[in-house]
């Protein structure tokens, strides 16, 4: 049994290949759970408003909670995937080169705060207008 490397000295190539798969890993995993939270909403909002009113924008008329399901996704959803994807990759790859912190770790951290960041910035952006 060899023993563990010292904390300190460099990842070899293939422990740092292995820590940059399970970040990527993880940023898609990150990913796919966002489109399943959103596949499910389509799934089980309703087609028709619950009190029969119009369906539509404007005119006393209201968006059937399917249909903004689907606008949320498209306001909300969609920068906040292009966040945790772009922000949070960059993020991850710097942290994949500067610290020692195990992929996962890594991958959930940028997915987290890229998404973070874009969504708040998207939200200010629209309570200001």
């Amino acid at each position: 049994m060899e023993p563990a490397p010292h904390p300190s000295s460099p990842p070899s190539e293939q422990s740092s290949r292995r820590r940059g798969l399970s970040v990527l890993l993880t940023l898609l995993a990150w990913a796919v759970l966002l489109l399943v939270l959103y596949a499910l909403g389509l799934a089980i909002a309703p087609d028709e408003n619950p009190d029969g009113r119009c369906e539509g924008i404007g005119f006393g008329c209201a968006l059937t909670p399917r249909d903004t399901v689907v606008f949320v996704g498209l306001l909300l959803g969609a920068p906040t995937l292009g966040g945790l994807l772009l922000l949070g990759g960059g993020l991850s790859v710097l942290l994949l080169r500067r610290t020692s912190w195990p992929g996962v770790l890594i991958g959930s951290l940028g997915a987290l705060v890229g998404a973070g960041v874009v969504l708040a910035i998207t939200v200010a952006l629209i309570a200001g207008s």
